[in-house]
């Protein structure tokens, strides 16, 4: 028995033993190759949010209206049903965050327009944030880098901010409201730009076609496509304002489309004569065109007219503000190019070999996250509007300083001679 054992070995280990020595085999490698993975896995995304680096000052100008195009997708997928996708985790989070929409009377809408504020809060937080950065002297930096990780913050932070009150964001819906008619002052700028060089564009075409081909007709024919634009424009400007006053007809209706318009009119009578050299018919016929939207955009917020939002109203919204931010972009870049040619030559050799952009500036970048920022504010009140005496106010301000900022443009040349426009 003795030479039997020791020609075997050790007797055998019970069973419970073998198995979790077979455990200990097989979960030694697992472990390891988890934790392994694990830190794999934490450097590999670290990485990926931190890729994405753009070379250009153009491309810089250009990611910021991609970030707020992705912001509207981002509200408008998530405020479209929230309840469908909140409703499971709200059962246990009631009282928690946006979850306390579940115990208002319209639950619908407080998770929508909840959701909308968390969203486009997250994007005014990194447009401050990359205004604060080209501000301390980090525009490069601010402008170029981290491409995937700005994107990615958008969804973070929203998605951090459903566990926030809801009290903080009705705050930050009010403020919203309000500060979303910088916006609009922007925007008219942007319009006003846009009416001179459309003329501008037709007229010089018209004067070289003359002077090229004298018999041909194109001149008249551009000269004919001037005045059927600012004929449609004054058409649709026209038809727009009966409707309102046939369809919400009011004191408060009365009391901002009639000094629009004979503003408007008058300004567009004294842009066509001769005392006004730099105006023009089609450049007046567009400003009188939005002068009426701006004042459809005040009606919206009265509480008074009940004009309200519709849907086809906040599709021309947003499809106006991805212009606006669009004309600005590419205004920034053609604008800097316009005055870098303008610079001594030492600009040449700073470029060196690269895309011949100039780098960067930061006082540029820095005000076009602040317009971003108030873009932001502009679509969280288009996306979850809402309707006060206030926000009316502030709409109609925003028009009657469009309205002199046109003005203004036309008497500019007569009063500052010494300048060039």
């Amino acid at each position: 028995k003795n030479s039997l054992l020791s020609s075997r070995g050790a007797p055998p280990k019970p069973a419970h033993l073998a198995r979790g020595a077979m455990g200990a085999l097989i979960s030694a490698p697992m472990s390891a190759a988890a934790t392994c993975l694990g830190g794999c896995g934490a450097f590999l995304c670290g990485k990926f949010l931190e890729s994405g680096t753009v070379s250009s000052s153009k491309a810089a100008h250009i990611l910021l209206l991609w970030l707020q195009i992705f912001t509207v997708v981002v509200t408008l997928l998530a405020s479209s049903r929230p309840e469908s996708w909140l409703s499971a985790p709200c059962d246990q989070l009631d009282t928690i965050g946006v979850c306390v929409c579940k115990r208002e009377p319209d639950p619908a809408s407080c998770f929508s327009s909840q959701v909308a504020y968390r969203v486009q809060a997250s994007a005014v937080l990194l447009f401050l944030f990359l205004f604060l950065l080209a501000c301390s002297g980090c525009a490069q930096g601010a402008g170029k880098s981290y491409v995937v990780l700005r994107f990615f913050s958008i969804v973070l932070f929203g998605f951090a901010f459903l566990f926030v009150p809801n009290s903080v964001f009705d705050i930050f819906g009010e403020v919203a409201g309000t500060t979303s008619t910088a916006f609009l002052v922007a925007q008219a700028v942007q319009v006003i730009k846009l009416a001179y060089w459309w003329n501008e564009s037709w007229y010089s075409q018209s004067v070289a076609a003359r002077q090229r081909r004298p018999g041909s007709g194109a001149a008249q024919t551009l000269e004919g496509m001037i005045l059927a634009a600012s004929a449609v424009l004054l058409t649709a400007s026209a038809a727009v304002a009966v409707v309102l006053f046939v369809a919400f007809g009011s004191t408060v209706t009365t009391a901002v489309l009639v000094p629009t318009l004979a503003a408007m009119l008058l300004l567009l009578v004294v842009s066509i004569t001769s005392w006004c050299e730099h105006g023009a018919l089609l450049t007046s016929c567009v400003m009188f065109a939005y002068s009426v939207w701006l004042a459809v955009e005040a009606l919206a917020v009265a509480p008074e007219v009940g004009l309200g939002r519709p849907t086809w109203l906040r599709v021309i919204e947003l499809v106006a503000c991805a212009a606006t931010l669009a004309a600005l972009a590419i205004g920034a870049f053609t604008a800097r190019g316009a005055s870098a040619r303008r610079m001594d030559g030492d600009a040449e050799a700073q470029l060196g070999a690269g895309d011949g952009e100039a780098p960067l500036q930061g006082g540029a970048f820095a005000l076009h996250c602040v317009v971003h920022v108030v873009a932001a504010m502009y679509i969280c009140a288009v996306v979850a509007p809402t309707e006060s005496v206030s926000m009316f106010a502030l709409r109609v301000a925003a028009l009657a300083v469009s309205v002199l900022l046109y003005g203004w443009s036309l008497v500019a040349p007569k009063v500052l001679t010494g300048r060039e426009f």
